[in-house]
């Protein structure tokens, strides 16, 4: 199940089972909403997935991996960001906006150049 899938559900039963906790207008609400969500991700693997790059799914929260490391990541609606970063200057919670990290890799440490 993709992550917008699982999303979708998630949000449709926030929604008939606990209405008060879905309400995007209240803010403490928000807040709770955002954390289940992390928690509900936080179930799913978190390694490479085969077939999908090296791409690594992420549901919110402290940075995964050394802050010096250059990455890569997937916004929630921007796609593939075209810069590639160290992980500790990329903002690794959730708010559950268009740019959320909903994925991301570490980037490659060479270059073309490198390896001629």
């Amino acid at each position: 199940m993709s992550d917008d899938q699982m999303r979708k559900e998630f949000e449709a039963f926030l929604k008939e089972e606990a209405p008060a906790i879905y309400d995007a207008s209240n803010a403490d609400a928000r807040y709770i909403w955002t954390k289940a969500w992390q928690a509900a991700l936080a179930t799913q693997p978190q390694a490479p997935q085969e077939g999908l790059g090296g791409w690594i799914r992420w549901p919110g929260g402290e940075c995964p991996i050394a802050k010096d490391v250059l990455t890569e990541v997937r916004l929630r609606g921007e796609g593939v960001s075209n810069e590639i970063r160290p992980a500790g200057q990329w903002f690794w919670n959730h708010d559950l906006g268009e740019s959320d990290i909903v994925a991301y890799r570490t980037a490659p440490t060479e270059t073309p150049e490198d390896q001629q």
